[in-house]
């Protein structure tokens, strides 16, 4: 009977420590929904979609490279169009 005693209390602790577990897993559950439901109204209030948001962001990071691109390019003509000036002046 002794055997059947321990046994008993050790699976009723960890049963305990089970129930505390699965409802720290629930509150973080609750917690990360809540955010979730936060960043897609916020996603939302900037007009942007949610379900095409990786989309628009490849589209965007597109964008951006071509216009660094061009602005990279300009600033090259520039410095080749201001070099002849600069040497005349130094």
């Amino acid at each position: 009977m002794d055997d059947l005693d321990v046994r008993y209390k050790e699976y009723m602790a960890k049963r305990e420590t089970v129930i505390k577990n699965k409802l720290k897993v629930e509150a973080a559950l609750t917690e990360r929904k809540k955010r979730l439901k936060e960043a897609i109204e916020e996603c939302k209030s900037l007009g942007y979609d949610p379900e095409t948001l990786v989309d628009d962001i490849k589209k965007l990071r597109e964008v951006l490279i071509t216009k660094l691109s061009v602005c990279e390019s300009d600033l090259q003509e520039v410095e080749t169009q201001l070099a002849p000036m600069l040497k005349e002046i130094e």
